[in-house]
């Protein structure tokens, strides 16, 4: 099957939608070489927030808030733990007292300990991860009080 990649002038101020990614054209500029930014439209650059548990870990904290009119796109979460204790480890959107509150708003919940495991991650295609309504904040928790040992890593993007 043949390929079909639309042709745009330069100065084109459109977007292209293919397979549900937005595409900034041109994505072939007037010398015939293709350019790919597959990235949503108004999202800003990729951004990083590395956080550890403290007393009282079980209580929810808003680790990532974005600005006025702003939401949150994950592109990558990692979780791991130096901590004896098992406990479940939960990222999620908005401030609800833990994931289960809203489980549709639960971005990622592992449990973990230095014995069922140490850490966890996971990686979404850029534009394709969970992403947040505007205004609202990025939590994180155990479901037991671990004190210190827990490390949260995320990467996002702010989208307007």
């Amino acid at each position: 099957m043949t390929r079909v990649v639309p042709f745009l002038p330069d100065a084109a101020v459109t977007t292209i939608e293919i397979d549900g990614v937005t595409y900034s054209p041109p994505l072939v500029d007037s010398d015939r070489r293709l350019f790919v930014t597959p990235r949503s439209v108004g999202a800003g650059e990729v951004l990083s927030r590395l956080g550890y548990t403290s007393d009282d870990s079980s209580t929810r904290v808003a680790f990532i808030t974005p600005g006025s009119g702003e939401k949150v796109r994950i592109v990558s979460a990692t979780i791991s733990t130096t901590h004896a204790t098992a406990s479940d480890y939960e990222i999620y959107f908005g401030i609800g007292t833990f994931i289960y509150t809203y489980a549709n708003k639960g971005i990622l919940w592992v449990r973990l300990d230095t014995d069922i495991g140490r850490n966890h991650s996971i990686v979404w295609p850029d534009g394709g991860g969970p992403v947040g309504i505007n205004g609202e904040v990025v939590s994180i928790r155990t479901s037991v009080n671990i004190v210190g040992g827990g490390h949260f890593l995320i990467h996002y993007r702010l989208e307007s």
